[in-house]
């Protein structure tokens, strides 16, 4: 798995709305925040996209559904995240060491510093 950001990410991320209170608005006009955040996401084709706040789980899950890749995008906690790649690297430990697979997972940052790794991280 390698991590992607999407093109707005950092200091220039976009939240996905539910901060704001757009998660219980019901909209007339104009694109609901999560669907444009959701597609930003998913125009880098993730497996999984990492999300680290509860209002942008709700939000991206709902919109990855509406989008109809709730079969092909997974969306998970940054923690849940961690929590299967230690469970994956715990299980490793345990086979002998010529069997064990290499990971291609790449924890670090492209920048060096260490983060965890995502498909797209929101």
């Amino acid at each position: 798995m390698t991590r992607v950001e999407s093109s707005r990410n950092r200091q220039r991320g976009l939240c996905c709305g539910a901060g704001g209170g757009q998660m219980w608005m019901e909209l007339d006009i104009g694109k609901r925040m999560n669907y444009v955040r959701t597609d930003e996401l998913l125009e880098t084709k993730p497996d999984v996209i990492a999300v680290a706040c509860n209002f942008c789980m709700t939000m991206v899950d709902d919109g990855v559904k509406a989008r109809g890749k709730e079969g092909a995008t997974e969306v998970l906690d940054l923690a849940e995240l961690l929590d299967r790649r230690m469970s994956y690297t715990t299980a490793t430990a345990d086979e002998p060491e010529s069997e064990t697979p290499s990971s291609d997972v790449d924890m670090s940052d492209s920048d060096g510093d260490d983060e965890a790794a995502a498909a797209a991280t929101a």
